[in-house]
C-alpha cells in the first residue's frame, strides 16, 4: 500500500505520534495563532531557527497525520512517507466532530512544507522541513453512505522530519484530546509534559513549565495569561493524563505514555473499495510535484465545518 517509489521497511508495531524534540524544542508556537517569524532560541537543550510559521494547530495536523497513518515507509531517496484517508484525517482533526476544514487544513501542509527549522543540539544537528510533498494517491476509499469514491493521500516527509523519525526519541500517546483543547498554551504545556516518562516529585510547576515553552525573557503579565488561559483548560486536560491543581499551581501526570490505537477514529462511514485493499506497491503512482487532492476526491459532505472553535482561540 505504499507508493510505487517507496520501498517497504520492517514495520514498528504502531507510529510513534511525536518526538522528544518536537515536544521539548521551541519549535511550534504555543498559539494556534502563530505569525509568520524568522528566529533563534537557545534553550537548555540546544538552539532552534525557524524560518516561516510553526503553531500548536500545525502540531494537531502532523500528529493527526501519524494517527490516522494506513500505511508507511520509506522513499528510494530516504524520506519516510505516510499513505492516508484524508477524511480520517479531517474527522480527527475536529476531535470527531464533524469534518475540519478541508481549504485550512492544505493551509496547514503549505506551512509544514514551506518553514525551515534549523536544530543545533550536542547530539543533533539537522536542517530542513518537516514536510516534502502532499500529494493525491491513486488508492480510493468508497463512502459508505454517499457512495461516492475518494483519493487518498500520500504524504511524504522533508529531511527534518525523517531525521527526527528516524534518529529522535519516540513518544505514543492519543492526540484527540489535545486536539480538543481550547487553548494553544495549553496544548504546549500538554505535548511538553507528555514527553517525560516520569514527573519531578511533587510534580511540575506551572510557571516553570510556562517558561519552558515561552521561554525564560517571558513577561509576567504573558505568564499570568498563560495560567488563566491553561486553567480554563484544566478539566480538559484530565483526558490527556495531566492534573493542574489550582490551588498549588502544580501540574501531575497521572498516567503512563502508551501505543495509540489507530482504531479509536470514528471511521463508520468509510468502506475501502476493493482496489484500495490491494497491499501493492505499485498502487500510488508518484507526482513530480506537490499536489493538493481536489475537494472532489475528498467528497465533502454538507457536514464539513469551517475550523473547528479549538483552532481560533489563541
Amino acid at each position: 500500500m505504499v507508493e510505487k517509489n517507496t520501498k517497504k521497511t520492517e514495520k514498528k508495531k504502531s507510529l510513534a505520534t511525536s518526538t522528544r524534540m518536537e515536544n521539548r524544542m521551541p519549535i511550534f508556537q504555543p498559539t494556534n495563532r502563530p505569525q509568520m517569524q524568522t528566529v533563534e532560541t537557545t534553550t537548555k537543550h540546544g538552539t532552534v531557527r525557524i524560518t516561516g510559521r510553526l503553531g500548536q494547530v500545525h502540531k494537531d495536523l502532523l500528529e493527526a497525520v501519524k494517527y490516522t497513518a494506513i500505511d508507511f515507509g520509506y522513499t528510494k531517496d530516504g524520506r519516510f512517507a505516510i499513505l492516508i484517508d484524508p477524511y480520517k484525517l479531517r474527522k480527527a482533526l475536529s476531535g470527531n466532530k464533524g469534518l475540519y476544514n478541508y481549504e485550512t487544513m492544505h493551509r496547514l501542509f503549505d506551512d509544514l512544507i514551506q518553514t525551515i527549522i534549523d536544530i543545533d543540539t550536542p547530539t543533533y544537528r539537522e536542517k530542513g522541513s518537516f514536510l516534502h510533498i502532499v500529494r493525491e494517491a491513486k488508492i480510493e476509499a468508497m463512502h459508505s453512505k454517499l457512495k461516492i469514491p475518494r483519493k487518498y493521500m500520500a504524504i511524504e516527509f522533508g529531511t527534518l522530519g525523517t531525521s527526527l523519525i528516524k534518529k529522535d526519541f519516540e513518544i505514543f500517546y492519543d492526540p484527540l484530546p489535545i486536539i480538543n483543547l481550547r487553548h494553544g498554551i495549553s496544548k504546549a504545556i500538554a505535548r511538553h509534559v507528555l514527553s517525560h516518562a516520569n514527573q519531578p516529585n511533587g510534580g511540575w510547576n506551572l510557571d516553570t513549565l510556562i517558561c519552558a515553552v515561552l521561554g525564560d525573557r517571558v513577561k509576567s503579565q504573558d505568564i499570568r495569561d498563560a495560567r488563566r488561559r491553561i486553567k480554563q483548560d484544566a478539566e480538559k486536560l484530565k483526558d490527556c493524563g495531566i492534573i493542574i491543581d489550582i490551588d498549588s499551581n502544580k501540574v501531575f501526570l497521572v498516567k503512563e505514555i502508551k501505543a495509540i490505537a489507530t482504531d479509536s477514529v470514528d471511521t463508520e462511514s468509510v468502506a475501502p473499495s476493493p482496489e484500495s485493499e490491494a497491499s501493492s506497491p505499485e498502487s500510488v503512482a508518484p507526482s513530480p510535484e506537490s499536489v493538493a487532492p481536489s475537494p472532489e476526491s475528498v467528497a465533502p459532505s454538507p457536514e464539513s465545518v469551517a475550523p473547528s472553535p479549538e483552532s481560533e482561540a489563541v
